[in-house]
């Protein structure tokens, strides 16, 4: 019987999401970039949108999702001021600006958030120049209706409103779509 540990190590096996987990880099620096992405048929949504607090904090969580925001508002800046499009970030900055732990340890606040980012698909890591770096969406896909259909049913009914284009002012916002 093979352990865990020697099971991660095998050519072509599947990385184990615990113990291949992303790490904070002991630098303290951490460069972001936008994740470039490809056209598709579904209709997506920035994540300043309505769509990622509503849909998404459920499944990524609230600190991943604040982290989501704050993340491409840095970027957003960034692109503003023609800086190529990658920010360097201080990790412990950001941790004491989200009012989490932000040591390098694997099992930190922070750091269980940028993974929770990578394993819904909201965030990449990347090598740039030798440094650790993260591609991270700015537009929020569509939530796959394997995870819809864990939706509290009234939400999971909002959720087909949204797309259907049918929701109301009575809900306080509307759904803008990105073309």
């Amino acid at each position: 019987m093979m352990t865990m540990q020697t099971q991660q190590h095998l050519p072509n096996s599947r990385p184990h999401p615990r113990t291949d987990a992303f790490g904070l880099p002991h630098t303290g620096l951490l460069n972001i970039r936008t994740w470039r992405h490809t056209p598709v048929s579904d209709p997506r949504l920035c994540t300043g949108d309505m769509y990622l607090e509503t849909f998404w904090l459920g499944v990524l969580g609230p600190t991943a999702t604040w982290l989501t925001r704050h993340l491409t508002k840095l970027l957003a800046v960034a692109s503003s001021d023609d800086v190529a499009g990658v920010v360097t970030i201080d990790v412990v900055e950001l941790g004491a600006r989200l009012g989490v732990s932000s040591q390098p340890t694997h099992d930190s606040v922070l750091s269980r958030a940028f993974n929770r980012l990578i394993m819904f698909n909201f965030a990449v890591p990347l090598y740039d120049s030798g440094m650790q770096c993260l591609a991270i969406r700015t537009i929020v896909p569509r939530i796959p209706d394997r995870l819809i259909s864990r939706f509290h049913p009234v939400l999971r009914d909002e959720h087909n409103l949204w797309f259907s284009h049918r929701l109301t002012d009575e809900l306080g916002y509307s759904a803008p779509l990105l073309h």
